[in-house]
C-alpha cells in the first residue's frame, strides 16, 4: 500500500494520512510513504516519523493541486508513476490532496485510489474530474459530500485521530484536578 502525501510537513492532512499508514502496520502491511520529488532534500517531521516507523520513502514526480481545475496530464509523470506502482506491487493507493498524474496511473493499472480531501471552493462535478478517485474521505461532512458530488464517488467523513492524553486532560479539567507539569507537557 502506498500513501502519497503532498508535503513533508506535519499539518492536518499529513497527520491524518500518517495515522492511516500507522494503522496498516497493525495488519502486517508495511506502507510506502511517497512525496513529491522536489521535497527529496527536505527532512521534516512527517518524513522523520515515517522513517522511525520503518516505512520505505519514495520521492516521485507528483503534481499537487488543491482545487479541481483544467489541466493537461504530464504523460511522462504518469508513465513513471505507473511503472513505480507496478514495480512495487501496489494494490491500494491513498493520497492527500489532488494528484492528477497519480490518479491517471492508478486508473491505468486498475488500482483503487482513496483520496483524503478537505476544503474546496467548487461545489459541483467537473467533467475531467469525474473519475479521479474511487472513494473520498474528509474530516468534514460538508466537504466529504461536496467531493462526493464533484467526483461522483462514495465519500466518508472520518475525524482526525486525537491522542488519549487530550481526553484525559479534558476529564481532569472537568473533575477540577487539572495540573500541568513538564512531564505532561512533553506527552502533548
Amino acid at each position: 500500500m502506498a500513501f502519497f502525501c503532498h508535503s513533508p510537513y506535519l499539518g492536518g492532512g499529513e497527520n491524518h494520512l500518517l495515522r492511516h499508514a500507522q494503522l496498516m502496520l497493525k495488519y502486517g502491511i508495511k506502507p510506502i510513504w511517497c512525496l513529491p520529488d522536489y521535497f527529496s532534500s527536505i527532512e521534516e517531521k512527517n518524513t522523520e516519523i515515517a522513517r522511525k516507523l520503518g516505512f520505505d520513502i519514495a520521492y516521485l514526480p507528483i503534481r499537487v493541486m488543491t482545487e479541481p481545475e483544467n489541466f493537461e496530464l504530464n504523460k511522462e509523470s504518469v508513465s513513471i508513476l505507473s511503472a513505480w506502482l507496478q514495480t512495487q506491487n501496489i494494490s491500494l493507493v491513498h493520497s492527500v490532496t489532488l494528484m492528477p498524474e497519480l490518479s491517471a496511473a492508478a486508473k491505468i493499472l486498475d488500482i483503487p485510489l482513496v483520496s483524503s480531501l478537505y476544503a474546496v471552493n467548487l461545489r459541483e462535478g467537473h467533467g475531467d474530474w469525474n473519475s479521479f478517485s474511487d472513494v473520498v474521505h474528509s474530516d468534514s461532512v460538508l466537504y466529504s459530500n461536496i467531493w462526493s458530488r464533484i467526483f461522483d464517488v462514495p465519500s466518508k467523513c472520518i475525524r482526525s485521530w486525537i491522542p488519549q492524553e487530550y481526553f484525559e486532560i479534558g476529564q481532569e479539567k472537568l473533575d477540577g484536578t487539572l495540573r500541568f507539569s513538564k512531564e505532561k507537557n512533553k506527552k502533548l
